[in-house]
Parts: structure tokens; C-alpha cells; sequence
């Protein structure tokens, strides 16, 4: 046979699922391999024959990837194989379930080619170390393979780490930290080997150094005294180090140093302690990033319970006597409370009296020492008392105390007004952190309280400028922060316009709202003032809009705060609680601080869960450094806790909705189902949050779904749909396709209550991604969004584009999900194009949506479905020259709108079009 066909055949015929079932399987196994190989080695036309054959195949087996690394073993050109192969990697058919079958099922047959598996695994890690595929190699040759090829991947890992590009470092660290967690103590032995990492220290980010410092530690635990005496030495060289940056890594090291004393010996421990606080002392910067690190170590469980006991014995004395002001209140106009509490106790239960936090004080200190390290101490206390025993009630008046500050009214008008409003919302934030595990009624009613108060501060901040002297909050890259830096031939203005646009904005009116009957009929001389009056309704912003051009200044919200939003489903009493606790009024979170904590939470999954874009900055981990801790499962798991809580928000805003519209029915029975204008827009402005809630909390969920690793985990998968299935009054068991199927239902069912445009097209995102086929009810969804008119009442250019990209995403996804025969639908779409080129008033205009600006995002999409289309054409004359026939119409059709408009990158888009549709015509 020609060897094309051979090859072919042997590819269809050959099981070897079958072989692996008896030892007699696995030898013959062996031997097939290797005569393969003997075949392959001598003959390079049948090498290009397996090579070209593999490349173009849609799907590989097992076999198919032994053939590639017999091919990367024996073949004069290693390049095209390695070639071939990634492009299967970024095709998704080479994938991480053919490796692990690979050694479920032929484990002796794969350790015959470590060698190749690790060329390929550390090319796969250049080519694209975000990519899961090159970690797993590492580690199935590190577990099944012998002493040697354990070395080999030791090394590797090394090589990359010390490689200084970023991506590869981070891989190369994450893959170490596998090795670690999936092979018990296989790595420890290697210890002497990994201590080179030191020698690369100075080469690594913050971040980076952290994980590896932490990561020797780990090792060290096993018994290697050599590794820490080395991160000692090398810790204390650092810290005595001129430059800022290497006395950072001294601090953290120092971190990672009393982590691992804590477990041999307390007095050890503390005893560096107090020599590193001394070479801290002239450097605010340094011992505020050093009670952050101290922390986070806390927080991690791996410090001696001893250590702990006195790491907080002697901080929450140092907070005292610095920030703890037991001095009669005066209320005067200078110095006044912000906030009245309820139970302003001391911290000492024999003391009686009021204390208060002086905060104005640090901030008209010509020394910001103290402005610095406020916030991390607070922490480093809080943390150590809930390490301890869990419980606030030792620090609870910190919560609860005045805090001495001007009034909000007076602190935008006072000297400072920047830094003033800064220190007090991170402060406010540090106490929201550090209580908000709080469960007794009167403390949660405070921290429910302290986040009002928050929302409010931050929607001050767009009143106050950017200034010199403020205090950064980001410790890690405190010598990057700058204020009005530009880039080369760019203005300063337009410096801080990109700077805002980094975060997201939020102005319910900014994507458009459904125009009222009065609106659509208007005409452009209209000069009611009534109506000109309600037709533009106020603009509601974001509490978080104006913190992009202060990042790196505000204190970041932890992950574990967001269980706030479960105090509406927990308010059970604790057993241990007082009779009077049991009578305080629970507060509840407002649509406003619901808004403001569901965007922190956007920001995070967008920086954890989002895959990095090749083009991606380090300035974007800035004040993320608390999430950037956690693992990806670690932090969806986070989002799992409060998914009832978020579902609970939206049932309740639909419940609200539907209530204040039947009882408008109620009180005029006579009129229509479609509400006035005045009407629409007074419920628009009066509950704007409403309406974005249901956005946020649909993009914080495609985000989820997105991310690479619910697909893998079976775990997360099943008890999110679970959850999400189960607000339904639906049966919770049986397979993941039945509770995924509830799920969908579920967010299906929030239709008629999304009434912006974005929130329905997240939405329809979030849904889309766990749909596993058609859906007939999400193509309804989009058909429905497209025959309705917006309204954007916003003029940002930035606004008009998201609007048009996202009727494009409604053309496609109605495509894709739609029954209906597609040469009808898009028979239907060129039409409607069609009618928008010609401007015929006397046409029907089905969908509104089709206007001038949005023609060339439609366009691309609908000619990209045509000529798919017209490549299914069946062979037979009878059916397929009439589809042929209304294709050529078509394009013919879309041809004369790029006459019209005269588009060059449409028409090159066509041109391609055309050329690749060419052999059908």
C-alpha cells in the first residue's frame, strides 16, 4: 500500500487499550515501540509521511503521542516535530487527559522516553508557560521515573527559575511547588541541589522570591538544617544591604526565617525577631511590609502556636502605646469623631473610659512612620488573635472606638485632604479585614456600619487630586509608585486618563437602558422641557471608579471578607452569647455596599481567574498581593462560599421589583403593561445598584465557568451547579450534565429582571459557557435583545464600542444556539443589513440594533458564518445549487456595502473570505 494509506491504517487499527490489559499486553507493547523506532530511525520519507499524517490529524490517541516522541528521538529535524507538536498544544488536542492516560494505562512504556518528554516539556514551558501541559510532564516523569530522571527535572526546573523572563520563572516555580505537594518528601532529597535558587534571589521579583524563600522553607521542614543556616546568611546579607529592593528580600526571608525556627524553638525565634525589628528601625517602608509579611505567615497556620502567643503579646502592647489615645473626646472643629460606636470599651477590661484611634494626628506628623505602619500592625494583631483562639472580644473596641479625625465634611477642605481621606479609608478597610469573621450581633451591626462608611469614603476620592506625599500601601513595589509619571510623548492628562481606565466604571447609564414609548417617538425639535428634563437621567458612578488613579495607595480588601455577604443567610445567635446581644437588630448590607464589595470581588477574579494576556504588565498584580497568595483552586473555592449569599442578593431584587410593580398595577388597574417615561426613568435612578448588581454577579460567574480549571475540577464544577441547581427546589444529585442543565435553567430564569444592556450580555456570556449545546432559550434571549432599540445616554467613544461589540456577541451567539436552519437566519441578517445600507424607510426594520455604527462588527461576523455555511453545502445539485444560488446573493449583497462605505479592512476581510470559499464557487 502507498505509505500515506499505510500509516493511516495502522493509526486506525492498532488498541492498545486492549494490550495494556495483561503483562503480555505491556511486552508486546514494548516491542511494538520499538520496532517502530528501528523503522522510523533509517527512513526519513516514511518519518515525513508519520510527521505530515500526525500534523493534520483532528484528534490524537496515545499512540499517536508515543509516535511523536519516537519521531522527536530518532528524526534529523527535532524542530518540526517540536513545531507539530505545539500546534496540537494550542489546538487543545494535545491535552493533559492524553498524558495522564498515557500513564494510567502504558506507565512502563512512557518511562522509555523521559529523556524526550522533558526536551519537550521545557520547550513547551518557552513556548508557552501558562499552558498546564509542560507542568504535568514534569511531574508524571518525576513520579514514575528513576533517580536520574528525577535529577534531570530538578535541574530543569532550576535552569528556568534562573531564566529571567517572568513567565518562565513563574512556571518554573509553580511546577516546583507541585513536585512538592504531589510527591511528599521525593523532593527534600534534592535539597542541596535547590539551594542554588539562592544564588538567583536577586534576580526574581517580590513576589517571586517570596514563593521560592517560602518554598525552601517547606523543604527544610524535612530535616535540612543546611538550607536554612543558608537563607539565614543570605537574609542577613540582605537586610544590612544599601539597596531597597534586596532589603525587601531580607525582610521576607526573615519572614520565612522565623517559620521555620517557630517549629524548633520559640526563644530562637523570637530572638531574630527582635534583631530584625532592629535593623528595621530608621526604614518605615521596611517594617511595615515586615508586620504585612509576619502576617500572612500567621495567617498560613505554619508558625508555632508558641511564637504566635508572643508575636502578640508584643505588638498588641506596641498598638497601645502608639495609636491608642485614652484621652476625654472634644468634640471642636478640628478635632472631632467620624463615627459614634456603640461600645467604646479599652482594650484592658480593668480600665474604664473611653479610647479613641488618633488618626489626624499621624497624618499632620511631618514623619509618616507612623501613617505607615498603622494599617500592617493592625493587621499583624488582629491575625495573631484570630490564629490564637478565633475569637475578637480582647480588641474588639478597636472596632467599635472614635476614631479622631475631622468630620467628612471638613477633611476635603483641610490642608491634606489627600492623604487625610486615604489614611481614613484604609484604616476602615484594615478593620473591615480584620472583623469580618465577627458573629456576634452587635459587632457585625458595627462592621456593617464600618462598610457603609467605606462606600461613602470611596465615592469622596473623586474629589480630591493626586498629590506628592502620599503614603503607598503596596510595600512590595513602594519604589515603583510614582505620581504623574508619563510615558515617552505622552501628556500628563492622558497618563491619568489610561490610569482610570484601568478599573471598571460603573454608570448604570453608561450601556444603555430600553427607550420609553415617549422617547422613541420624539423628534428632534422637541422642546418640552418636562421631558427634556427626565430624559437624561443623572449619572450614578462607582464607588471603586475613582481608585484606579490612587492603586497602589488603598490597603486591599481581603478575599475572606467577602463572606460578609452571608450575614442576610447567618444570623444565628451564638450559643456563648448574652441575653442582650440576642435582642440587637441585625443590619444588613444596602444595594450600594453590595455594588461596591461585588466590584472589588469583579476585580479580583479578573486578576486570578482571567488567564494573562502575552502583553500583560507586572503593574497589573498591584494590590493583589493577599489573592496573589492563594492558589487558583484556594480562591474559587472562596467564591463557592458566598455563591448563596449572591443568588439570595438577586432573588431579593427580582422579588422587589416585582412587588413595587404589582402594587403600581394595584393602584392604577387601568393602565398598560408599558410604563410611562416618567416612571421608568424614576425607577431607574432610584435603584441603579439593583440593576448592576445582576451584571456584576453574572461576570464574576462567566469568569468562573471560563476559568480553565472548573472544567478539570469535578469537584468544584459539581458543587457549584449544585448550589446554583438547588435555588430551584430542584433535586441537588445525580450527574454533572443533569445539575449543570438546573444551573442553566436557574440563571435563565433572571431574564426579565436584567434591564440594562450589559447585564444581559453577561448574561448570556455566563450562560453560554456552561451550555454544552444549542439552547433554543438563549438564542430567544438574543433574538429578543436585538429587536429591542437602547438607549446610550453616555458619549464616551469607549461606551459606543462596548455597545457595538456587544451586539455583535448577540448576532453570533444567535447564531450558534438558534434551531432554525442557518441559510434562513442569515438570509434574514443580510437583509436587515441590506435595509441599513440602503436606508429604505419603507422596509420592515426587525432589528433595531442594526444601525450605521454597528454595520462593521455585524458585517464581520455575519460574512465569517457565510462562508462557513456555504463550505456545508451538500454535493447533490438538487439541494446544493439552491444554497449556492442565495449564498453568491448574499455576498453579493455585503459587497455593495463595502461600496458603499469604502472600507479597506472589510475589504481585504472579504477578499479572504472569498479566497478561501473560492473551490466551492
Amino acid at each position: 500500500a502507498p505509505p500515506d494509506k499505510a500509516v493511516s491504517s495502522i493509526r486506525l487499527h492498532i488498541d492498545f487499550q486492549s494490550l495494556c490489559q495483561s503483562g503480555e499486553g505491556m511486552e508486546a507493547e514494548e516491542h511494538s515501540m520499538d520496532f517502530l523506532e528501528q523503522e522510523l530511525r533509517f527512513h526519513s520519507k516514511t518519518q515525513k509521511v508519520w510527521l505530515t499524517e500526525l500534523h493534520s490529524a483532528p484528534t490524537l490517541t496515545v499512540f499517536d503521542l508515543l509516535v511523536y516522541l519516537i519521531l522527536f528521538r530518532v528524526s534529523h529535524k527535532p524542530k518540526l516535530v517540536l513545531s507539530s507538536i505545539r500546534a496540537h498544544v494550542r489546538e487543545g488536542t494535545l491535552n493533559s487527559s492524553l498524558v495522564k492516560e498515557l500513564y494510567n494505562r502504558h506507565t512502563k512504556t512512557a518511562t522509555l522516553f523521559n529523556t524526550e518528554q522533558l526536551r519537550v516539556a521545557h520547550s513547551l514551558l518557552l513556548s508557552s508557560p501558562e499552558h498546564p501541559l509542560p507542568s504535568l510532564l514534569y511531574l508524571s516523569v518525576f513520579r514514575h521515573g528513576d533517580l536520574h530522571a528525577q535529577q534531570e527535572v530538578v535541574g530543569s526546573l532550576i535552569s528556568h527559575i534562573g531564566s529571567g523572563q517572568c513567565k518562565e520563572i513563574d512556571a518554573g516555580i509553580r511546577t516546583l511547588g507541585l513536585l512538592k505537594d504531589s510527591t511528599d518528601k521525593s523532593v527534600d532529597r534534592f535539597s542541596s541541589l535547590l539551594n542554588g535558587l539562592l544564588d538567583y534571589l536577586n534576580t526574581l521579583s517580590i513576589s517571586q522570591a517570596r514563593e521560592v524563600l517560602y518554598l525552601l522553607v517547606r523543604i527544610s521542614s524535612s530535616g535540612s538544617c543546611r538550607t536554612v543556616d543558608d537563607i539565614h546568611i543570605i537574609t542577613r546579607k540582605y537586610l544590612s544591604h544599601s539597596s531597597t529592593k534586596l532589603r525587601k528580600l531580607g525582610v521576607i526571608g526573615s519572614c520565612a526565617l522565623v517559620q521555620a525556627l517557630s517549629i524548633e524553638s520559640t526563644e530562637r525565634a523570637k530572638s531574630f525577631l527582635d534583631k530584625v525589628q532592629v535593623s528595621l528601625t530608621r526604614a518605615p517602608e521596611l517594617t511595615a511590609l515586615f508586620y504585612d509579611e509576619l502576617s500572612g505567615c500567621v495567617a498560613g497556620g505554619s508558625v508555632g502556636r508558641d511564637t504566635v502567643q508572643a508575636i502578640y503579646d508584643e505588638f498588641v502592647e506596641k498598638f497601645q502605646s502608639d495609636f491608642i489615645s485614652r484621652e476625654p473626646l472634644v468634640v471642636e472643629a478640628q478635632v472631632s469623631d467620624i463615627l459614634c460606636l456603640e461600645g467604646a470599651d479599652t482594650l484592658e477590661n480593668d480600665v474604664t473610659g473611653h479610647i479613641s484611634i488618633d488618626l489626624w494626628q499621624c497624618v499632620q506628623s511631618e514623619d509618616p512612620t507612623k501613617l505607615m505602619v498603622l494599617c500592617p500592625l493592625l493587621r499583624l494583631v488582629g491575625t495573631t488573635l484570630a490564629f490564637l483562639d478565633n475569637n475578637m472580644e480582647d480588641i474588639d473596641s478597636i472596632l467599635g472606638c472614635y476614631i479622631r479625625a475631622l468630620p467628612l465634611d471638613d477633611i476635603l477642605t483641610c490642608e491634606k485632604p489627600t492623604v487625610g481621606l486615604l489614611a481614613l479609608i484604609n484604616l476602615v478597610i484594615e478593620q473591615v479585614n480584620v472583623f469580618h469573621g465577627e458573629r456576634r450581633p452587635s459587632m457585625r451591626n458595627k462592621l456593617v456600619k464600618r462598610i457603609r462608611l467605606l462606600q461613602e469614603l470611596l465615592g469622596m476620592l473623586r474629589q480630591v487630586p493626586v498629590v506628592d506625599g502620599m503614603i503607598p500601601m503596596v510595600f512590595d513595589l513602594v519604589e515603583d509608585l510614582g505620581v504623574n509619571k508619563t510615558k515617552k510623548g505622552q501628556s500628563s492628562k492622558s497618563a491619568r486618563d489610561e490610569t482610570e481606565a484601568d478599573v471598571s466604571l460603573f454608570d448604570p447609564t453608561r450601556t444603555g437602558t430600553l427607550k420609553t414609548s415617549t422617547q422613541l417617538n420624539k423628534t428632534d425639535n422637541d422642546t418640552d422641557a418636562e421631558v427634556v428634563a427626565v430624559s437624561k437621567p443623572k449619572k450614578h458612578v462607582s464607588s471603586w471608579s475613582s481608585v484606579g488613579k490612587f492603586k497602589g495607595y488603598i490597603r486591599e480588601l481581603d478575599i475572606k471578607t467577602m463572606k460578609i455577604f452571608n450575614l442576610g443567610l447567618d444570623l444565628t445567635i451564638p450559643s456563648n452569647a448574652s441575653s442582650d446581644q440576642s435582642e440587637v437588630t441585625p443590619l444588613s448590607l444596602g444595594l450600594p455596599e453590595t455594588c461596591m464589595m461585588l466590584e472589588d470581588l469583579l476585580s479580583k477574579c479578573r486578576f486570578k481567574l482571567k488567564p494573562a494576556s502575552v502583553f500583560s504588565k507586572p503593574e497589573n498584580s498591584l494590590g493583589f498581593s493577599r489573592v496573589a497568595s492563594l492558589s487558583e483552586n484556594e480562591f474559587a473555592k472562596q467564591i463557592l462560599a458566598i455563591l448563596p449569599a449572591l443568588c439570595q442578593t438577586m432573588e431579593d431584587n427580582t422579588s422587589q421589583r416585582k412587588d413595587s410593580t404589582a402594587t403600581s398595577q394595584a393602584t392604577n388597574p387601568d393602565q398598560s403593561g408599558m410604563k410611562s417615561t416618567l416612571e421608568e426613568i424614576a425607577m431607574l435612578e432610584d435603584n441603579p445598584f439593583g440593576v448592576k448588581t445582576f451584571e456584576l454577579v453574572f461576570s464574576i460567574l462567566e469568569l468562573l465557568f471560563s476559568w480553565p480549571g472548573f472544567a478539570s475540577d469535578c469537584q468544584i464544577s459539581t458543587e457549584c451547579f449544585s448550589i446554583l441547581g438547588s435555588r430551584m427546589q430542584n433535586n441537588t444529585q445525580g450527574p454533572l450534565s443533569v445539575r449543570r442543565k438546573h444551573a442553566l435553567q436557574y440563571l435563565l430564569n433572571f431574564e426579565e429582571s436584567c434591564q440594562s444592556f450589559s447585564s444581559t450580555i453577561n448574561l448570556l456570556k455566563c450562560c453560554s459557557v456552561i451550555c454544552d449545546s444549542r439552547d433554543q432559550r438563549i438564542a430567544d434571549i438574543c433574538k429578543s435583545c436585538l429587536e429591542k432599540e437602547w438607549d446610550i445616554t453616555a458619549d464616551e467613544k469607549e461606551n459606543k464600542v462596548r455597545y457595538n461589540e456587544g451586539v455583535g456577541y448577540l448576532v453570533s451567539t444567535f447564531l450558534s444556539h438558534s434551531s432554525e436552519s442557518r441559510g434562513v437566519l442569515l438570509d434574514l441578517l443580510v437583509e436587515q443589513l441590506d435595509v441599513v445600507v440602503r436606508k429604505d424607510v419603507d422596509s420592515e426594520k426587525i432589528f433595531p440594533t442594526f444601525t450605521r455604527a454597528t454595520l462593521p462588527t455585524i458585517y464581520k461576523i455575519v460574512l465569517a458564518k457565510l462562508v462557513e455555511h456555504q463550505k456545508s453545502i451538500p454535493s447533490d445539485k438538487e439541494n446544493g445549487f439552491d444554497i449556492l444560488t442565495n449564498c453568491v446573493g448574499n455576498f453579493a449583497t455585503l459587497i455593495n456595502y463595502i461600496k458603499v462605505v469604502n472600507s479597506r479592512p472589510l475589504l481585504r476581510s472579504a477578499s479572504c473570505s472569498v479566497k478561501s470559499s473560492w473551490t466551492v464557487f
